[in-house]
């Protein structure tokens, strides 16, 4: 199983954030197997794990540490596809910000779960998921995506007068009087989520690019994709889905993954045993795919990992890691 992939939409964003550093981008992109021809089509997608390698590349190379904060405020609404053109028709932005969010899984996908958003009083909360421990790799991620919503919000209502406040989960970076900059409203660090949070009266403004006929077009192809996405799965693939986000620091359950489906874990049992395997089986073999993702692509250390897929201890992971492979984690790595 991957750690997720993300539409190269985003590479592009990433590329003309490199061109407003005054760097040229091409070498980079051929470097990462990335030519022209691939980012012409809107359908092609790339790994998160090569996404985050290419960015701390580009970090590297334009010697910006906040070049996830350029990428943020200059992200074009096609950065998000279908959704981006269905948020830019919205009635208002309220309706906006849930096509963004509710068709994200059009154009990027993560083990590390989704972005949802959540209401309390006259406030209105909108989470991209945790990807700690942080890291060059990707903490350019999460600050790009919540300043990318923030501007398109802002853009589409015009004027800017859209009140806002962030959190990020990482501590304060050494650039972090950018992101006032940046982002024109409190910012905080250290915090328990990664939300945008703007008051639920702010979302009721018009959107100035509004269209109905188009939103409800729009509307009904995103969700006829979706829709494609989530029931063209075998059952396995779809439990795989679940406990990969699941075993983020916790232990899944049949119960709690059967809950996710709608289903009974009687029900959900039989119909893993009609595809000849079930939920036991699933669940080691989902935690040995991520292991070797993380083991081989990203720079995570064995403590971080062991966290990550749910394990006690690293000493219990290291061993499961040698159980599965014949081989320690250390000497996959060495061999990448």
């Amino acid at each position: 199983m991957k750690l997720g992939n993300v539409s190269v939409t985003y590479i592009e964003t990433l590329a003309n954030a490199i061109r407003r550093c005054g760097k040229r981008p091409e070498p980079l992109l051929n470097e990462f197997g990335l030519a022209l021809p691939t980012l012409n089509d809107e359908q092609q997608q790339v790994s998160i794990a090569k996404f985050m390698h290419l960015g701390a590349a580009a970090i590297t190379l334009t010697q910006e540490p906040y070049l996830g904060l350029i990428m943020g405020q200059h992200a074009p609404i096609q950065q998000w596809g279908l959704a981006g053109l269905l948020a830019m028709s919205a009635p208002n932005l309220k309706m906006a910000i849930t096509a963004l969010i509710d068709y994200e899984c059009l154009t990027s996908e993560s083990v590390r779960g989704e972005s949802f958003i959540e209401y309390s009083g006259d406030s209105c909360h909108i989470n991209f998921y945790s990807i700690s421990p942080y890291t060059v790799y990707n903490q350019f991620i999460a600050e790009s995506v919540l300043l990318s919503w923030l501007k398109t919000l802002r853009w589409l209502a015009k004027p800017e007068n859209l009140l806002a406040e962030v959190f990020f989960e990482f501590p304060a970076p050494a650039y972090a009087n950018q992101f006032k900059q940046f982002f024109k409203c409190p910012v905080y660090f250290s915090q328990p989520f990664n939300k945008l949070v703007i008051s639920v009266s702010s979302l009721t403004q018009s959107n100035r690019f509004r269209h109905h006929v188009m939103y409800n077009s729009l509307l009904a192809v995103c969700e006829q994709k979706k829709k494609q996405l989530t029931f063209s799965a075998r059952w396995q693939e779809r439990v795989a889905r679940i406990l990969s986000r699941e075993l983020h620091g916790g232990q899944p359950t049949l119960e709690l993954t059967a809950s996710q489906l709608g289903l009974s874990q009687w029900t959900l049992r039989r119909k893993l045993n009609e595809e000849n395997t079930s939920f036991q089986k699933l669940l080691n073999q989902t935690r040995l795919d991520l292991a070797l993702n993380y083991v081989k692509e990203t720079p995570l250390s064995f403590s971080e990992i062991a966290y990550l897929l749910g394990f006690s201890s690293p000493e219990a992971f290291q061993r499961a890691f040698k159980r599965w492979t014949k081989q320690t984690p250390g000497q996959v790595r060495q061999k990448q």
